[in-house]
């Protein structure tokens, strides 16, 4: 019986090479394709991720445009020398403290002072060469970026009810820029590496 098998591959040994052959042949292509299956795959996740990000990206841009355009549109009612006083740096002034007080913008930012912290530090964070007056800056920004926030409204109907504070117009670009003041003193606490007055 052997023999008649053995006999039978000597005489077909042409077809046998060729299955054989062919047989590696698929094994190898298969290996291959699936190889380059999973390269594509993970490329076309790469690109997911990347594409996700790239929105991410585009909507944080958009709502700092939209921000900054609000903020220069407003820019006009804040009255610096009329709240502040020129210290090295600016701060409040008895008549900024006490339109601070009386607005409500003290009581807001003290229930959300953490949370714009953590605005302002992710802000700051992104730059390269950080200084005090990028958290000034930035500060300010963020102050009146919250603006809209629902606990801003008892500020906003300050601001329409009391146009004109003690003589000075203000503007809820008035408040954030008080606000903005003080959330750059506690941040300035909190990275004295940054604050040229602390050296």
């Amino acid at each position: 019986m052997e023999s008649v098998a053995l006999q039978y591959i000597v005489d077909n040994w042409p077809t046998f090479a060729i299955i054989i052959i062919v047989s590696i042949t698929c094994c190898l292509l298969m290996r291959r394709f699936t190889k380059w299956e999973d390269k594509h795959n993970n490329m076309h996740n790469d690109n997911d991720k990347e594409h996700e990000k790239l929105i991410e990206l585009v909507n944080k841009a958009l709502l700092k445009i939209d921000t900054l355009e609000r903020f220069l549109i407003k820019r006009g009612g804040a009255d610096y020398d009329e709240f502040t006083r020129m210290n090295s740096p600016r701060q409040l002034n008895e008549k900024g403290r006490k339109l601070f007080n009386e607005s409500g913008a003290n009581d807001f930012f003290e229930n959300n002072k953490q949370p714009l912290l953590r605005l302002l530090n992710s802000e700051i964070s992104e730059m390269r060469n950080k200084t005090a007056l990028d958290v000034d800056s930035c500060a300010e920004r963020i102050c009146f970026s919250v603006s809209n926030n629902k606990d801003f409204k008892k500020i906003k109907d300050f601001v329409y009810t009391h146009p004109v504070f003690e003589g000075t117009n203000i503007t809820i670009n008035t408040i954030a820029m008080l606000m903005g003041i003080e959330l750059r003193n506690e941040y300035l606490k909190l990275h004295p590496e940054i604050d040229p007055m602390s050296e």
